[in-house]
Formats: structure tokens, sequence, C-alpha cells
């Protein structure tokens, strides 16, 4: 009243003012009472949420423990029983888990996982790569305890172990090779597949129309007025086509990609499809199709090869740092799904550079350097796989799937399908059938099946593989027909296959990376085309392949192409009295009786073994053989036994191995009479040891064909358990038992 009632200056003299005033400065108080008390309950409290947040930490791990301990525990002798499709049980990292449900379900089919029904799983299971969401499914299915299973926890599912895997410079983006070069766009370098130089938009010249045009096209395909729009510019366009003569190779493939996002909106984006494109159009495109031996239609090239760009010129290639440069929606979706693959194949550099290189070591016949590009290879692959194809499920919070399944497979995929189509004034005006983009026309796969000898098996489908060549450019096509006709390392790894295992190894550990690079691409396809696709219909790709049918085949073909380490070089007929391998029984009292008499061996014998200072020890040490200081025909005992560690373990080859040596065998059985009593000893240790690891090699050689031996009174042991003994009762001694 005070201020309203005196002179009429500063507000009004007016009582509406005043009481405005009133409530302005009541909420400032009541905003600085609460700021204060915000900060006052924060400090009070914080610390109890701290403790609540422990607390709640605490409950989570005691009933997690708790749920552990009430887990019904299981013997060998029960999950063992269940190894068929009616019941499978396996057991990973002591876990048994009941995955009959899942079998049907499995992206690798039920057969992989049968191959373990009953049996320990942990190291097949870790060992294949399996994504964290396939590690954590596993809770789902586990229903107790393996209670007398002593297998070591190598790979626990827990977060903390995952996380120190996950360290590894496999699990991380490279960022690609960013080095530009002057040479051919195209040519295949440490870039991979993408060209020299980067792509980019053209600025001036005649193109800048196009470009023009395709900057729009979002907003165009949208409202239905594209072809109204590049009907409008139609001289334009004709001008172009007249001059294309000019034009350096850069220029004319940006006018390839530019014409065939035009010319594909422009036949797609309305209310019906086109079965004819107007002659101004395909005209230019036939023609800048035929300059570059590429095909008048949009391609794997136009779309990811050679549309992208760097936001910042100088910085790695990754998600954050690409941007396409033409597009149909502008929506999101579009962007992932193709910058997705643009990493894709700047991550397959260190791949190609790896099967050039294993190529070249074929051909000198570089075991060594081989053997390094595989690992180098396995690597790379495991990148593409485990890093880069995850890439394309990427989802937030706010915003979900940053690919969308259903905008995919509605929106973006009618556009790029193949098509039948009239080229008006071209190819006499009769309809062409097209491939639309798809994976299947990287080059990538196609080199690395060139190099393992992955053949497509169905002449169909081996038919359409080469049609795409068709769209690919002409430098990938001559880089790609080079490495086909240089000698695989399928054949060469083949023919060394029982003088090198590890070489064997390696390949196939490369051939399971691919598989699984293709049982996770055939994971892609089934959630974005064959679970999109109507019911009732078949799944068809961009490119026109059934896509089901298409990489089910591949990965059958990929699964035969390894090489299996059962198969046994033929044996030739046995002369009469020799056996196939050494004969050793150390409890006869003479086992030299040509060169050390019966009571002179004996007495050796028992002071070899006499019970003294050394306790049940052997008196002296006993010999450490080598291939160079062994005795003579021994060499093959000291070759097979340090094979043990690496040809048993996971199901190695070993008994394949012992097979390739059985002639060398057969010369030590020949000639076993010469050695002393310590030598004996040792060659009947070494001997246990190999038939330990014979018996336990999972690779079971099939019986060679051999001729049938002359009759005998006396059946002749099997293999190895001729070594601790003759076939008669001398041979069931106690070392041979033991």
């Amino acid at each position: 009243e005070r201020w309203s009632g005196g002179a009429e200056g500063s507000f009004g003299g007016t009582p509406g003012m005043t009481a405005l005033l009133g409530l302005v400065i009541m909420g400032a108080a009541v905003t600085c009472l609460r700021y204060f008390g915000y900060w006052s309950d924060k400090k009070k409290f914080g610390g109890l949420n701290k403790i609540r947040k422990s607390e709640s930490s605490l409950n989570l791990s005691m009933v997690a423990g708790a749920e552990k301990s009430r887990l019904p525990g299981f013997r060998w002798t029960e999950v063992s029983k269940h190894s068929s499709v009616a019941s499978c049980w396996l057991v990973i990292n002591g876990k048994v888990y009941d995955v009959t449900s899942f079998l049907q379900r499995h992206p690798g089919g039920p057969m992989i996982i049968l191959k373990y029904g009953g049996r320990i799983a942990t190291a097949p299971f870790f060992g294949r790569g399996h994504s964290l969401t396939a590690i954590k499914m596993l809770e789902e299915y586990l229903i107790g305890i393996c209670q007398d299973c002593k297998e070591v926890d190598a790979h626990q599912s827990d977060p903390s172990m995952l996380a120190v895997e996950r360290k590894h410079a496999a699990w991380k983006l490279s960022g690609g090779n960013v080095d530009q070069n002057s040479g051919p766009r195209w040519h295949v370098s440490s870039r991979g597949f993408l060209p020299s130089r980067d792509p980019r938009r053209i600025s001036e010249g005649p193109l800048v129309l196009l470009e023009e045009i395709v900057a729009t096209l979002p907003v165009a395909v949208a409202e239905g007025s594209i072809r109204d729009s590049v009907d409008k510019r139609r001289k334009e366009i004709e001008a172009i086509t007249d001059r294309l003569a000019d034009f350096d190779e850069t220029a004319l493939n940006r006018t390839h990609s530019l014409l065939s996002y035009i010319c594909t909106a422009y036949v797609r984006a309305g209310d019906v499809a086109l079965k004819v494109l107007p002659r101004y159009l395909s005209r230019g495109w036939v023609k800048v199709s035929n300059m570059l031996e590429r095909q008048p239609m949009l391609d794997y090239c136009d779309c990811v090869l050679d549309n992208w760009e760097r936001l910042d010129k100088n910085g790695l290639m990754t998600m954050d740092n690409l941007r396409m440069l033409n597009r149909f929606t502008g929506v999101v979706d579009e962007e992932h799904f193709f910058k997705s693959h643009v990493i894709i194949e700047s991550e397959a550099g260190p791949v190609i550079e790896s099967i050039r290189a294993a190529f070249q070591c074929v051909a000198r016949r570089d075991t060594r350097g081989l053997l390094g590009q595989f690992k180098a290879l396995e690597t790379a692959l495991f990148r593409l796989t485990r890093t880069c194809l995850p890439i394309m499920f990427a989802s937030t919070k706010s915003e979900g799937a940053l690919c969308d399944y259903y905008m995919f497979f509605h929106q973006l995929r009618p556009l790029i399908k193949s098509w039948e189509l009239v080229y008006e004034g071209e190819y006499d005006d009769q309809p062409r059938q097209m491939q639309g983009p798809s994976g299947a026309m990287s080059s990538v796969l196609p080199c690395i099946d060139a190099l393992m000898g992955i053949k497509m098996s169905s002449p169909k489908l081996s038919k359409i593989l080469r049609a795409f060549e068709a769209y690919i450019p002409a430098n990938h096509r001559k880089f790609l027909r080079k490495l086909r006709s240089m000698r695989s390392a399928q054949d060469y790894v083949r023919s060394l296959k029982f003088e090198e295992p590890s070489l064997v190894y390696s390949f196939n550990s490369i051939i399971d990376r691919v598989l699984d690079f293709r049982w996770s691409h055939f994971q892609f396809v089934k959630k974005y085309v064959i679970e999109q696709a109507p019911k009732g219909t078949m799944a068809m790709g961009t490119g026109g392949t059934p896509a089901f049918t298409y990489l089910h085949q591949h990965i059958r073909d990929t699964e035969d192409a390894r090489i299996g380490l059962g198969e046994t070089p033929k044996i030739t007929a046995r002369k009469k009295g020799v056996g196939s391998v050494p004969k050793i029984d150390l409890r006869s009292p003479a086992l030299s009786p040509t060169v050390t008499p019966k009571t002179e061996w004996a007495k050796r014998r028992n002071e070899f073994w006499e019970i003294g200072r050394s306790g049940f020890l052997c008196a002296e040490a006993p010999p450490v053989w080598t291939e160079e200081t062994a005795p003579k025909h021994c060499g093959v005992l000291v070759h097979l036994s340090r094979l043990l560690p690496t040809a048993c373990v996971a199901n190695g080859p070993f008994r394949s191995v012992v097979d390739s040596r059985q002639r060398d065998l057969e010369i030590l059985n020949e000639n076993i009479h010469q050695l002393s009593v310590e030598q004996a000893e040792r060659a009947c240790s070494l001997l246990a040891f190999i038939q330990c690891g014979y018996q336990a090699s999972l690779h079971h050689a099939p019986e060679a064909p051999v001729a049938a031996p002359e009759p005998s009174p006396v059946s002749r042991p099997t293999s190895l358990e001729r070594s601790f003994g003759d076939s008669g009762d001398s041979a069931k001694t106690s070392r041979r038992s033991s």
C-alpha cells in the first residue's frame, strides 16, 4: 500500500501491479526454499542410498547363490543317457542344460548339438565364439549341476571373464585403412574392395544437376513427385549423356551411382511400378554401365562401396564418422543398414591382404609362412563376425533398433529388390532381368572361398553367383579370376595333412570362422527377410536368390571343405612274420638272446629296478631321447610322443598320425631285439603313452585295405596292443595292463 499509494511513478499506482509484484516475490521465496531443501535432502540421504544400493546387490548375489545351491545334482550315469532328439542334455562349465526344445531352433541345425549330447560341451561352445546373447540364453535351459564332473572351468560365463575377452584386439574395430592413392579407382589394395580414394559429391560441372535431384529424393519419393521432377529436366539429362565420353573414371562412377538412384526411384517410387524406363534415362544409364563394364542397375557398389563419406576427412572408418552420400528415404534405418556394410568392407582389408599373402605362400610351398597367414586370417574373420556383423542389430533405449526389421522389409527393400524391366531404345526393347544389390555381390567371401577351396555344389545357385559378378567393378572380377586360377590352400594342405597336422588344424579353424560368419549372416537374413515375408511365400533376397536355400547350401558346402584327418594311406600286404608294431615283453628273461645271455639280461633287469636309496624309482635315471640320440629305429617313438600334447587335445588326429607311421613301427619291430634293458624300458614307457593317445583320439581312422594274412594258429593282436608283448599269455603282464 505504501508503494502503490505514493506518487504514480514506479508502478503506475495501480493495485494490479502491486499484486503482481507480491506474487513474484512469493515465487522466488518458494523456489529458494525448494532449492535448499533439495540439497539438504540429497546430503542427508545420499549415503543411505548408497547403503541401500549395496544391500540390493548383496541380496541379489545371495539369492543367486541360494538358487545355485537349490539346483539338483546329476551324475554322469544319468547325464550320458540324454543324447538323442527326444532328450538332449549338455554339460557346460559343470552345469547341466536340457536343450531338447532348442534343437530345431539352433541356427546351426540340431546335429551340431546332438554331437555333444550327454557329454561335456564347454570347449565346443566357447570355442565356437558364441555371442553374449547366446551365453545369456543358457540360463533358460539350466536344470542342474553335474556332481562328478571334473572339468576345469576355463571359460566362465560371468561378466568379468567376458569383459576380459572383449579387451582382445580382435573384438575392436581397427578403423580401416584411410590412406588414399592415385591409382585405379577399384584396384584391390589394403583398403580391401573399397575405392582407392574416398567417394565424394560433384560440386561443379554438368553432374551438379544429378546431384541436386538425388539430394531431394527422400522428399520426392515420399510425396510421389519424383517422376514429374525428373521429367522436367529431360533435356539436361540427355545433354549429360552426350558428354559421357569426356568424363574421367571418378566422374563415370559417380554418374552410374546418381543415375542408379534416380532411375530406381523413377521406376519404383510411384503408385504403380513402371515396366518401361523412358529412353532419355535408359540411354545414359546403359551407356555409362557399358563404359564401366557393369550393369544398368542399382548394385552393391552404388549403395555401399561407392556411397559414403567421412565427416572428419582425417578420421577413421567408424559408424560415427561415416555418412551416406545417396539415400531413398532419409530415415536412420536406411543409413544404418548401408553404413554397417561399409564398416564390414573396411574391416575386411586385412582379410584380403592375408588371402593374397596365403596364395603366395602356397605358390612357393612356404608352410611356415602359410601358418602365419592362417593365424592372421582367422583373427580378421573373427573381427568381421563378432564385431562388425552385430552392428547391424544395434539399438538404443530411446529409439530401439537402429535398422528396424519392418522398416527394412516394407520401406527400403521394395525399392532395391530385383526387377524385370524394358530399357526403352536398348536391348531391342526386350525386358531384362536385373538383380538388386545384395551382400552376395561383395567380393570378400568369394575370395575366401577361392583360398579355402569352397565350391557351390548346386549348379543353379552357382550360376546365380557367377551372374552377380557382372555387377561388380571390372578390377574386382579380374582379381577373383586370378585367385581362382591359382592353387588353393585346401589342395596344398590336403597334400601335407599327414606330415603337417598343425596346418590342417589351422585350415579347419578358418573353416569354422567362415561358418561362423555365414551362420551369423543367416541370422541377419532370417530376421530382416525370412521372418518378415508373408506366410506361405518363399522369402527372396534383394539379389533375387531364394534366401533360405541359398544360405543353407553355402553353409553345407563350407562344412564339406573341411580336411578330415581320419583317412590313412593305403598299406601294402605285410610279409610273413612281420608285425605292424613292435613287440616288447619286459617279463621275458631273454629279450635279446643273440646279444645278451639270459642270465645276464635278468641280472641287469633286476639291477634296474633294485629297491634302494631311490625307493621304488628306477635305480638309474631313465634316458631322455631326442630323434637324433634315440637308438636306431626308435626315433619314431620320440616323434609320436612329442606330438601327443597337440595331436590329442580337442578331438585331435593322433590316431591317424600313428597309422601314417605304421611302416616305421614295423621296422622297429624287426629290430626290437637289439635294445638294452634301459632302452627297452624307455621304449615301453613311450609306447604306453602313445597307446593311451591312440585310444583317446576321437578321429577313428577307417581300416585300410590290407591283404589277408596267412592262416596262423594264434590270432594276431590289433595295432598298439602288440607293443606290450606277444599275442599269447606272456603279453598279459602288469606293465601291459597299466
